[in-house]
């Protein structure tokens, strides 16, 4: 889980999926009203609304892998290297607001000798 202010154009959080992880879904609840922009998406570098695609902005808004907004509702898994996650601002840029991301995965070790 992490929280992160919005300003500019888009946000990273960087290498927030682990490399090899199996990601079951990614959710998160705005804790600071976005102010700015019409809307935002959440997602990854080469698919930026993989996890969200959303207008609602207001304090307490949340989103699932389950939500109407949701591209993506199956496993991905991301191999190496670590996966930056992607919040990117709708139509003008971000001017405030905060939100707090979480992502639930899986990783699969090789056993050891």
């Amino acid at each position: 889980v992490k929280d992160i202010a919005l300003t500019g154009a888009s946000v990273s959080f960087t290498s927030f999926i682990p490399a090899g992880a199996t990601v079951l879904g990614v959710s998160g609840i705005v804790t600071t009203a976005i102010t700015g922009a019409t809307g935002y998406t959440v997602g990854v570098a080469t698919a930026p609304d993989r996890y969200v695609n959303t207008n609602t902005l207001t304090l307490g808004s949340t989103f699932t892998p389950n939500s109407q907004s949701a591209a993506e509702v199956s496993p991905r898994t991301y191999p190496s290297p670590a996966t930056d996650i992607v919040v990117t601002a709708k139509t003008s840029d971000f001017t405030g607001g905060a939100l707090r991301v979480a992502v639930t995965y899986i990783q699969i070790s090789a056993p050891s000798l």
